[in-house]
């Protein structure tokens, strides 16, 4: 064993170790099976500590469910579809600067190997090397027989087959869709094709029509067009650069100048007549397509870079319309169109008034705008003396106006991102663009919405509140555009012309891994009948066998592993990906295979901070996880991605807690050297008990958090929770005696092995030291031994520990050490009381004063009782019944009695212990005692 800490010798030690034992390759076996899967990595640049956060969390639970005697696969590919390569090889080909700094000075990629980067493919071979060998280092537990390229011919294979039985399904069809593209690379974009703007959606905005005296229509912009019964007026900024255009030859608008481009590429013919600036319109009126006519307002505040750059106003329903109404020269009389519950009058002036909102330039209008929209639209209803729509609700109201002035010629559909700026990978501006003949998923499709939904019921979500993320995300989903022109990946198998795009062939590789390992040794064509039969046992083996040139037996043997893997138990995605590749992966689940097929769990990961800012590599905020290894150590990061927050919270990766997590290993490494080389006898006494039960409880509490994959508390009930548990432990008793070195051996054994999972590399060296004839993570995750767990013996340390505690407090605030100190116990009629309120299943006052007052023993007391009531109500708040009952059954002056010595070197002073009434009390302190907080007197 290496004798002093040193991380980076102990971690290439063990990364051999187990790669020499091929510990973690696995194959069917008699136990039961559980197969974690993780988001593939998509190999175009260094890891940073945020890709270590994805990948460790689940590693943790790997190995904990290995420990705990299952059969654990956790596999490992590279995602390489899609354009973002492609795009990086040609800026390097072009000798963008910023691209060699990132590559060169970020990613440290030697000089001479830059130039190879202009083959998209060496890239994608760099990095997943580079990836492999830092996750080796990293420690997960990962099967590499299994990994893949999603350019590999067997991928390609395997995709083909997927999508052919995807189009049999009827949900593969081709139409015109908008699309996130980008101008440059003449390509549709994914949201891995982006460097910003991945959280952007495509909104669908109506351009109702509103026509000036002179003929000219001004497109008004809405995400809202049930409201256009309440228009007032029309936003133009004053200062914005418009146009006046000839739309499609039969129509003349007026637009603002950024609104041209995006009109071009949504299939619109636009001819520009002349330049106009918005104070020229400011003033006129136009004809409202419903009711009557409406002013054109001056609206500062209007963006021109948002759909046409003409806005309608809805007083009565926007706050920000309504906060800039006031600023308006002429009023302005709100007209109410929407009734909705908890808002009386006009429903925009009263969330102004309740956020305190005057003028337009609060802040506080986001938000305010936000609930108003949210409450109207959930149970909103547009009211009664609207024709056609009076009394329906707004979810229905919105998309039956907008199809209805659509169908009038009222109105046209314009699409915008939700937020900007969305840039491609190769930093040109992403547009929407409105593609023909693009072939698309069809995810609107209603029965296929049901199956997904029944299968999202039957998962196991962690957390729990995602449910509705997922339920939300089904339900709006429509088609999606799963093809592009360029790109690596799989040709569209009908249409060759088309490459599936990277969201599209990421759905179902869960299953592709369970068979993998067989496919690099097969020179053979994979036929749709072979995936058929290995994934929907459909076909005959022996044909399928004549087709590909795949012996009978193997054939059978990889179906036989499939089926011994899946469903897979769970997944770890971020947690923003719900909105796209998560659900996609359950519809393609539930199109493609039986029900028992369908995963069982997904867990979701939240966002990575560096001291605050979010963490961006093409910016340069990040913390490659490479030095981290090499500053810190693998364990140390291990455990602070760990415990820095709950694997669905963001983390935020602060440099003086990750060096204080380094230091806690290496007191640890201290600690347990020591420990299990203490040879001791079980000879125990209560202190000992009492480390005992909280060790054993500390095992109970981690192993309920991991199973729910809350690394942030199981780290805290293994290590730290427990570590202060040891301090007091400490403090407490002599550590040389046999009682306590057999108390501290027995914990460290099972200790290295609660925190194995977190910590790989230290516990492994530490246990080795034991002659054990096993590596550690081949032995049993600890189990909580309900012998040693003492709830009587908790609640006396406790007792002690509170004592010590209120000592204390009263010496700092009188600033003074005492000589002597008096502890009074309370009587017994107190305690009396404290059984009564345990039994009580309200603790209201009067009413447990109503019952005590019918017993004479309490009555005669009068005032003290209704004191030490609602003192000891005050005292037990938050204290469970089970606890409340040992508290009662305590002897408090035995107990105490048993501390004295230590309260004595605690303090420096002499201790009294009396029960109340007895004994010295000058200041008739005793009075004060209640259960479990005894009456204190410093002199």
């Amino acid at each position: 064993m290496i004798d002093e800490y040193k991380p980076k010798e102990i971690e290439e030690k063990w990364v051999s170790r187990w790669d020499e034992k091929d510990i973690f390759e696995v194959d069917p076996s008699n136990e039961d099976s559980f197969y974690v899967n993780v988001a593939y990595p998509y190999p175009s640049g260094s890891m940073h500590v945020g890709h270590g956060r994805t990948y460790t969390l689940p590693d943790i639970v790997a190995r904990y469910k290995r420990m705990q005697g299952f059969n654990v696969l956790f596999p490992m590919a590279w995602h390489v579809t899609g354009t973002p390569v492609i795009g990086i090889s040609r800026r390097i080909r072009e000798r963008d600067e910023d691209t060699l700094d990132l590559y060169k000075n970020l990613y440290k990629v030697p000089e001479e190997k830059i130039s190879d980067f202009e083959n998209p493919l060496e890239i994608v071979k760099y990095f997943s090397n580079e990836y492999k060998e830092i996750m080796r280092r990293m420690g997960y537990s990962i099967d590499w027989r299994r990994q893949f390229k999603t350019v590999d011919d067997e991928y390609k294979s395997f995709i083909t087959w997927q999508f052919r039985r995807l189009k049999e399904k009827n949900v593969i069809g081709k139409g015109t869709h908008p699309v996130k593209y980008c101008p440059n690379d003449e390509n549709p974009l994914g949201d891995h094709d982006l460097l910003e703007g991945e959280e952007a959606e495509i909104n669908e905005f109506y351009l109702i029509k509103f026509e000036t005296e002179d003929g000219f229509v001004l497109p008004c912009a809405t995400l809202r067009p049930e409201t256009v019964f309440g228009v007032t007026n029309i936003w133009i900024k004053p200062t914005g650069d418009y146009v006046k255009i000839n739309l499609d030859e039969k129509e003349k608008w007026i637009v603002s100048k950024k609104a041209v481009n995006k009109l071009k590429e949504q299939n619109h013919v636009v001819d520009v007549i002349e330049d106009v600036k918005g104070r020229e319109l400011i003033g006129k009126s136009a004809q409202h397509p419903k009711t009557g006519e409406v002013p054109v307002s001056q609206g500062d505040f209007v963006d021109l870079d948002v759909a046409s750059g003409v806005v309608m106003s809805v007083p009565a329903h926007a706050p920000y319309d309504l906060a800039a109404t006031k600023d308006l020269e002429t009023e302005i009389e709100p007209k109410k169109i929407i009734e909705v519950s908890g808002y009386d009058g006009i429903p925009a002036k009263r969330i102004l008034e309740k956020y305190g909102i005057s003028d337009q330039n609060n802040e506080d209008l986001d938000e305010a705008t936000e609930e108003l929209y949210g409450d109207e639209f959930s149970k909103g209803e547009m009211v009664q003396e609207i024709d056609k729509y009076g009394g329906m609700n707004v979810r229905k109201a919105r998309d039956q106006v907008g199809k209805d002035l659509v169908n009038e010629g009222l109105a046209e559909k314009m699409y915008e991102f939700s937020e900007k700026p969305v840039v491609c990978r190769c930093g040109e501006e992403a547009i929407v663009k409105v593609l023909e003949n693009q072939w698309f998923i069809d995810y609107k499709n209603q029965e296929w919405k049901r199956k997904t939904h029944d299968a999202i019921d039957e998962m196991d979500l962690v957390p729990d509140e995602i449910d509705s993320d997922f339920h939300h995300t089904i339900d709006w989903l429509k088609e999606w555009a799963c093809t592009r022109k360029v790109g690596l990946g799989t040709n569209l198998p009908w249409d060759k012309d088309w490459i599936i795009e990277p969201l599209s062939d990421s759905t179902l590789y869960m299953a592709f891994y369970t068979i993998s390992k067989y496919l690099k040794k097969e020179d053979n064509e994979l036929t749709d009948e072979f995936f058929d039969y290995i994934f929907l046992d459909k076909g005959d083996k022996k044909e399928v066998s004549e087709k590909t040139g795949i012996a009978p037996r193997k054939i059978e043997e990889m179906k036989k592993e499939f089926e011994y893997w899946y469903p897979y138990d769970y997944r770890f995605s971020a947690k923003d990906l719900i909105s796209n590749h998560l659900t996609f992966q359950m519809f393609h689940h539930t199109a493609i295979f039986p029900q028992n097929k369908w995963p069982q769990g997904v867990s979701v990961l939240g966002m990575g901070l560096l001291e605050g800012e979010k963490m961006s590599s093409s910016k340069g905020n990040v913390i490659l996880l490479e030095d981290a290894i090499e500053e810190y150590g693998a364990d140390t990061v291990r455990f602070f991605l760990a415990s820095n927050a709950e694997p669905w919270q963001d983390f935020d990766w602060r440099e003086n807690q990750v060096k204080s997590t380094k230091n806690n290993l290496k007191n640890l490494w201290k600690m347990l050297k020591r420990y299990l080389e203490m040879e001791g006898k079980k000879d125990l006494k209560k202190i000992d008990k009492w480390l005992l039960s909280k060790f054993n409880r500390s095992i109970k509490n981690t192993v309920e958090k991991l199973e729910n994959h809350e690394t942030r508390s199981a780290v805290q009930h293994s290590f730290y929770l427990f570590k202060k548990k040891l301090n007091w432990y400490k403090k407490r008793t002599n550590l040389e005696r046999k009682g306590a070195k057999w108390t501290l051996n027995t914990i460290s054994q099972k200790w290295i092995k609660l925190l194995s999972p977190f910590i790989p590399f230290l516990t492994e060296e530490i246990w080795s030291k034991q002659e054990k004839d096993t590596l550690l993570i081949e032995e049993d995750y600890p189990e909580p031994d309900e012998e040693y767990i003492n709830e009587r013996i908790e609640a006396e340390e406790n007792l002690i520990k509170k004592v010590r505690n209120d000592i204390n407090e009263i010496i700092e605030v009188t600033e003074k050490d005492p000589e002597e100190i008096y502890i009074y116990t309370a009587s017994d009629w107190k305690k009396d009381i404290l059984n009564k309120v345990s039994k009580s299943e309200k603790m209201k006052i009067g009413e447990l004063m109503s019952d005590l007052m019918k017993e004479d023993k309490y009555r005669k007391r009068g005032d003290k009782v209704k004191d030490t009531l609602q003192d000891i109500i005050n005292e037990i708040q938050g204290i469970n019944k089970k606890e409340i009952k040992e508290i009662i059954e305590i002897n408090e002056k035995k107990t105490l009695s048993r501390a004295k010595n230590f309260l004595k070197n605690e303090f420096n002073a002499k201790i009294h212990i009396n029960e109340e009434g007895e004994g010295y009390d000058p200041k008739n302190k005793g009075k004060t005692a209640i259960p479990y907080k005894p009456a204190l007197y410093l002199n």
